[in-house]
């Protein structure tokens, strides 16, 4: 963390293309959906290799989702969730692993996001799982072990958004960005087979629905060599 207590922005260094890709995907959180073709944006950049563009969103994604995090920070909605429990979608209460007891610990809403990002941001700053330099390589096991079950934290971060921050993020003016995030989060997880199993789903299924049918005819209008008309 930065001396002000807040969760510093992790960087990292990869090529000029893939970071050039990323850039256009940032500009559309400021701009109007549909008017990039989103598919294209989660292809991997010729030269690149799989492994470091996933590692590289996943980078990108902690440090969108601690910002959306840090936008309600200290709000009234903030301040409301107080006992554990609440803040959490309706008809779910994700839950930590205690090491102190058998069961997983139930914990607000608010504690849940702080204790996954930082989870999130040990494992990508792991240089044993996100290699950083020539001398570390990925791990076999990089997507089944540790991608996977970084997008399923990242997943519940995102209805915990939704579910009990949407109306203040709309009067910060950020709710575009954040739907932004998640529309390029799923697009991104459905190309890599990487989003979270049917079960975790059911908080955000009305903010699915759009892009996964958004995804496929995307996808078959680019395989096609077709400009997509939105």
């Amino acid at each position: 963390e930065n001396e002000n207590g807040t969760r510093k922005i992790i960087r990292k260094n990869y090529s000029t293309a893939t970071q050039e890709r990323l850039h256009k995907v940032k500009t559309m959180s400021w701009s109007t959906l549909g008017a990039t073709n989103m598919y294209e944006l989660v292809q991997v950049p010729e030269g690149e290799s799989e492994n470091e563009w996933i590692a590289l969103n996943a980078y990108d994604f902690f440090n969108e989702l601690h910002m959306l995090f840090e936008f309600v920070y200290n709000t009234d909605a903030y301040n409301a969730i107080k006992k554990p429990g609440d803040g959490f979608p309706p008809g779910f209460q994700y839950r930590i692993k205690d090491t102190t007891k058998k069961k997983p610990k139930l914990v607000t809403a608010t504690e849940y996001v702080d204790q996954m990002l930082t989870w999130i941001e040990s494992n990508i700053e792991n240089s044993d799982i996100f290699p950083d330099d020539d001398e570390h390589t990925f791990p076999p096991d990089f997507i089944s072990k540790y991608v996977k079950e970084i997008f399923v934290k990242m997943f519940r971060i995102f209805a915990i958004l939704y579910a009990t921050f949407l109306p203040t993020m709309k009067e910060l003016d950020v709710a575009q960005h954040l739907n932004t995030s998640f529309k390029h989060y799923v697009y991104f997880a459905l190309q890599y087979d990487i989003l979270p199993e049917e079960d975790e789903l059911t908080p955000l299924k009305k903010q699915l629905s759009p892009h996964l049918s958004g995804y496929k005819e995307e996808k078959e209008a680019f395989l096609a060599g077709k400009k997509l008309k939105v």
